[in-house]
């Protein structure tokens, strides 16, 4: 993460939030808008690392970042959700990957948002409190 500070990490995962917006309102190319949901994450659960002093791994792998942030009571569903998301990473910027249809950027919101919320609540009970990242304000409303 450039300038390896919590709040530029929040910047950029703006910046690919903005993008996001931007291309499913116009209709696609939903595989990119997806890669930028998948990189939006990234950025916020980086930015958290970063929070506590401790420095981001160079990966996509979003459940690996959230084991780096000792989160014990993420639930399955938020780690499922998380694994989901991370393939974004590399699937839709590649020939030869997967169509990715409107539908599917919904779930990749959809598994954002049950990242963002599994996150808020097992951070009441962690030392790295994901509730000073402003997740509160993040908008992938995009249906």
């Amino acid at each position: 993460m450039p300038g390896n500070s919590a709040l530029s990490g929040l910047l950029k995962a703006k910046e690919d939030e903005t993008v996001v917006a931007v291309i499913a309102n116009g209709g696609g190319p939903y595989g990119i808008a997806a890669y930028h949901v998948q990189q939006a994450a990234e950025k916020y659960l980086k930015a958290a690392l970063v929070s506590v002093d401790i420095t981001p791994p160079r990966s996509h792998d979003l459940v690996q970042l959230l084991s780096l942030l000792s989160v014990e009571t993420v639930s399955e569903e938020v780690l499922d959700a998380a694994g989901s998301l991370s393939v974004f990473a590399w699937m839709t910027r590649y020939p030869g990957g997967p169509d990715i249809e409107a539908h599917d950027l919904v779930r990749a919101q959809q598994e954002f948002d049950l990242l963002e919320i599994g996150c808020d609540r097992s951070s009441r009970s962690h030392k790295s409190s994901l509730r000073e990242i402003d997740w509160g304000s993040s908008s992938l409303d995009i249906v």
